[in-house]
């Protein structure tokens, strides 16, 4: 049966109301079945702004090999310590992504990260997903959806709710801004760099990533699948696509360009980007900059700190670390980094949850040493990060990716938070890093309108 967009969540429901289980295109697992449907969908990015559900989840990775959206949940994992039953899920059921992320550190709550907790993975009730030759819709259902009644009918009626069209909203899509504010300040900004840069002459740490937020009101709640289509499809970039709605008032937002790790058929690769500029208005003056910020010796030094010490992690775990491309540039719209990628064959079989235990936060998004920068993180920052630079990704059998959650942004409510960091180090200024956190953030004012 080929499922046509317009009629989606009748066509499922009443293909499982009437159906014979044998005649399903149907994979069994321990826990879950999975039910898979042909369709006729071309671009599942567009599919955000119709359904509704709380998850949900959108995520393409920067090669676009793949691609996905997660609708509802069977199961939520808010527990750093539910790591190892996430684990066995997805060995245990092979069609199964456990989809989600963790915050940047533990911390307080605060407002806009509000019910947010360590982590937020779910086990998707629907997932559409991309595939070598066309668009599969797989429905996910609990393995006695084939031995109860009454258990068919309760997931039925929850698979009804979820692929539930969403009506067209006027006061959403009619909507402006109100107002706009920076945290933090500029003098505020100049205060904190510079204790951060007494830290580093008293060799207390050698790096620190700070980050500052614009924060933009709007006169009703913000339409996010709407901002995240208008980036989607104009940014075209060599970047990841991330959308998290973990809850009706809070959606977060990400065309990062960094990966925090991959695995795939036994090998881990990895990025290292850090190191600076903006890019030019020609291509002369494009060419100029990058060179420019290869000749950095600071800029550099801040990059080799980062592939060094991934590195060192790396060797701990492959056979032999390969550098597939060193120092070279990664243009994205508005600005270009020194981009390292690392790769090599696992000795052993690990836990994708060791690796984002191992790898995050790189230097790239935390600091040098890490518990000393982190600490002093919490210390400087006037707010607290959530799910800026943090892992998000997927968990699966044969492949596991996450990337690090920058160039991002938090819709809560009416308000949107805009976030964009720098690497401090000893000759660092505070004016400078203040332009590179602002050209960081374009990706999103610019898409928004306005000065900036």
């Amino acid at each position: 049966m080929l499922l046509t967009l317009g009629n989606i969540q009748a066509q499922v429901v009443n293909t499982l109301i009437g159906s014979d289980i044998s005649e399903l295109d149907l994979t069994k697992g321990k826990d879950f079945v999975s039910i898979d449907f042909q369709t006729n969908i071309s671009s599942i990015a567009g599919l955000l702004g119709h359904f509704h559900p709380i998850p949900k989840y959108y995520f393409k990775n920067k090669s676009k090999e793949t691609e996905f959206l997660a609708l509802g949940s069977w199961k939520t994992y808010t527990s750093l310590y539910e790591f190892d039953e996430i684990d066995r899920i997805v060995k245990d059921n092979s069609f199964i992504k456990v989809v989600g992320a963790q915050r940047f550190q533990q911390e307080d709550c605060s407002i806009e990260w509000h019910g947010l907790q360590d982590c937020n993975f779910f086990i998707p009730q629907i997932l559409i997903q991309r595939t070598s030759n066309n668009v599969k819709l797989n429905v996910i259902l609990p393995l006695d959806f084939m031995t109860s009644d009454l258990k068919r009918k309760e997931y039925l009626h929850e698979l009804a709710n979820t692929l539930d069209p969403n009506t067209f909203s006027f006061q959403e899509h009619n909507n402006f801004q109100v107002g706009k504010m920076e945290s933090p300040t500029y003098g505020e900004w100049d205060r904190i760099v510079k204790e951060s840069l007494k830290e580093i002459s008293l060799k207390k740490i050698d790096k620190i990533v700070l980050s500052r937020k614009k924060v933009i009101s709007y006169k009703r709640q913000i339409c996010t699948a709407d901002i995240f289509r208008d980036m989607y499809e104009k940014l075209n970039q060599q970047s990841y696509s991330v959308y998290f709605k973990f809850s009706h008032q809070q959606t977060f937002m990400s065309f990062t360009p960094e990966t925090l790790f991959k695995v795939k058929d036994g090998t881990l690769a990895l990025d290292s980007l850090a190191g600076t500029r903006q890019r030019g208005s020609s291509d002369k003056e494009d060419n100029l900059l990058e060179k420019e910020l290869l000749a950095d010796k600071k800029e550099m030094n801040e990059h080799r700190v980062v592939t060094e010490y991934i590195s060192s992690k790396m060797q701990k775990l492959v056979e032999t670390v390969n550098i597939d491309k060193s120092e070279g540039i990664l243009k994205q719209k508005y600005v270009q980094h020194i981009h390292t990628t690392l790769d090599g064959k696992l000795k052993d079989k690990i836990k994708s949850f060791d690796l984002l235990k191992t790898f995050h936060p790189t230097p790239a998004v935390g600091g040098q040493p890490k518990t000393d920068a982190l600490k002093l993180i919490k210390k400087l920052e006037p707010y607290r990060r959530g799910l800026y630079a943090a892992p998000i990704g997927y968990f699966a059998k044969d492949q596991s990716e996450f990337a690090v959650a920058i160039r991002c942004a938090l819709a809560h409510g009416e308000k949107l938070h805009i976030y964009g960091g720098c690497g401090i180090v000893e000759d660092s200024m505070p004016k400078s890093e203040w332009l590179e956190t602002k050209n960081k953030m374009k990706n999103f004012h610019n898409i928004l309108g306005g000065e900036f």
